[in-house]
């Protein structure tokens, strides 16, 4: 006989075509946990990312293409807030930092210590 806890747990496994229309209709515009506080409070937030990932949604890359090239040709000419300034207005510095060092591009400034430059200016 089957406890009533297990039952509960393999019920929540189970997705119904309503909640896979819920996903598939809000998925783009809501992460886990706001999937499941709004729409999907029967299914936990790992949940939710199981059946986003069993079903293939995937959000497209936050750099495109043309913003990684302008990172590599203007990497080692602007800082990371000159760059978001001038070039790439959709990112924030942190998100330029962040890339810099995934594709090990230098900065402007990579070869002096950031705090000894802001003193001197």
């Amino acid at each position: 006989m089957r406890s009533l806890a297990k039952i509960n747990r393999l019920s929540k496994n189970i997705w119904t075509e309503e909640e896979k229309e819920l996903l598939l209709e809000n998925w783009l515009n809501y992460n886990q946990n706001e999937l499941h506080e709004k729409f999907l409070p029967n299914k936990s937030p790992i949940q939710i990312n199981r059946k986003k990932m069993q079903m293939g949604l995937k959000k497209p890359p936050v750099w495109s293409d043309e913003e990684i090239e302008i990172l590599f040709e203007n990497s080692e000419k602007y800082t990371n807030t000159g760059l978001s300034k001038s070039l790439l207005p959709n990112k924030t510095p942190r998100q330029i930092t962040d890339r810099r060092k995934y594709y090990g591009l230098k900065s402007l400034y990579s070869g002096k210590k950031i705090g000894s430059w802001l003193k001197r200016n």
